[in-house]
């Protein structure tokens, strides 16, 4: 049975958000392909504190990376701290070296570091070398440009941070012997970061997705009872600013367009930062009284928010890879209202009958309008069929043949 490492920057013992719910699915395709799987995530001390499996390594706080305004590149710190403690480094060796990996995968480029430490190390005693997967969910130096505050605009050191990432990026994909991406764009560009350096590497995508999940009519009403609603527009997002940012460009200057009693329902981690939004701000007593912020909720209640919802909002206008709540409407067939960004990774909006795709924030505001008040059907048979293409069996069926391919 062929080991495998899968190392991340976060937990992935309760995956929430995209990042997590994408490595895990990855690691349960890889286990039911036969491979023997050990995640290892590498975090800040503080974060994830109740989400920790055996051979995560918490980062120390009092180390020197972690930089005052930069916290936008924490992910990029983590690598940094791992391959320069000494303390965490021993930890991280010491699990390696009790794992023996056969392949180890990246999933996004930050801990390349603390590997290329450990395999020179490895090298200079003649040990064997194992394979090199990178999992890539984004073009990582072009997100961070994409996602740098209006108030750093022109800063020397965050310029300098998004050159750090590219070059970390152009490292380990040639380092690579598989190279994993998410959309075909991105594949390309990876490709390109290769200079096609080695005849050997392999390139494959494997397209975002989700689980199936269902709701019964009971479970839907139940959820429309709780909180207090009927027929509600619906916003999901963790607590990711760039969410918050294409939620206001295309609803402000304000949630007035509703009437009064409507409300959109906001569950996942953006509901507290869509109140420190400046655009929430303007009109803070009208947009209070049009948003039902839920928090973070259980994966049951969420799917039944979702196929109750009279509308799923996709209001995404900034970010890299593909957003894993696309798939998550599509799948539920009910009328979505998307930005052309969103479809980013799922083709075609023709494709998706329940789809309506609106680029400028007046036309998105007065198309919302109009879908409240529309009568709408569920999901097409034939729309049904079209959406296992949207589930992680399905589109990680590639990157399990390459792995099978590396493996032997």
């Amino acid at each position: 049975m062929t080991r495998v490492v899968q190392l991340t920057t976060y937990p992935l013992k309760a995956p929430r958000h995209g990042g997590q719910l994408r490595c895990a699915a990855i690691r349960e395709r890889y286990r039911e392909s036969g491979f023997e799987v050990t995640a290892i995530a590498v975090m800040h001390e503080d974060a994830y504190r109740t989400e920790r499996e055996t051979d995560d390594i918490a980062l120390p706080a009092r180390a020197a990376v972690w930089r005052s305004g930069l916290e936008r590149f924490s992910d990029l710190h983590s690598g940094d701290c791992l391959a320069s403690d000494e303390a965490a480094y021993a930890r991280f060796v010491q699990a390696l070296d009790r794992l023996q990996p056969q392949v180890i995968t990246f999933e996004q480029p930050w801990l390349f570091p603390a590997v290329r430490r450990w395999l020179g190390e490895r090298a200079r005693r003649g040990a064997p070398q194992p394979r090199l997967v990178y999992s890539s969910q984004n073009i990582e130096w072009k997100l961070k440009g994409d996602e740098m505050p209006s108030d750093l605009s022109g800063s020397v050191a965050y310029l300098d941070e998004i050159r750090r990432v590219e070059a970390l990026e152009r490292a380990v994909v040639r380092a690579s012997d598989l190279v994993v991406a998410c959309t075909d764009e991105e594949l390309a560009e990876l490709r390109n970061m290769a200079d096609d350096d080695n005849a050997q590497r392999r390139f494959v995508v494997a397209r975002n997705a989700i689980a199936p999940f269902s709701a019964t009519p009971a479970q839907i009403d139940a959820v429309k009872r709780k909180h207090g609603i009927d027929r509600y527009p619906l916003f999901v997002g963790s607590a990711h600013p760039p969410n918050a940012d294409g939620f206001w460009s295309m609803l402000a200057p304000s949630l007035a367009f509703l009437r009064p009693g409507e409300r959109i329902v906001v569950a996942g981690g953006v509901g507290h930062i869509l109140r420190q939004h400046p655009a929430y701000a303007a009109w803070s007593g009208i947009n209070e009284s049009r948003l039902a912020i839920l928090g973070e909720v259980d994966r049951g209640e969420l799917d039944a928010l979702l196929l109750g919802a009279a509308v799923i909002l996709l209001p995404i206008t900034t970010g890299r890879g593909s957003n894993l709540k696309t798939a998550e409407a599509i799948y539920s067939g009910r009328p979505t209202l998307a930005t052309p960004h969103a479809l980013r990774g799922y083709g075609d909006a023709s494709l998706w009958p329940m789809l309506d795709v609106v680029s400028d924030a007046e036309e998105f505001r007065r198309r919302l309008r109009g879908l409240l008040d529309e009568s709408t059907g569920n999901v097409s048979e034939s729309q049904s069929t079209r959406r296992d293409d949207i589930t992680w069996t399905r589109t990680l069926q590639p990157l399990a043949e390459a792995m099978r391919d590396l493996a032997t």
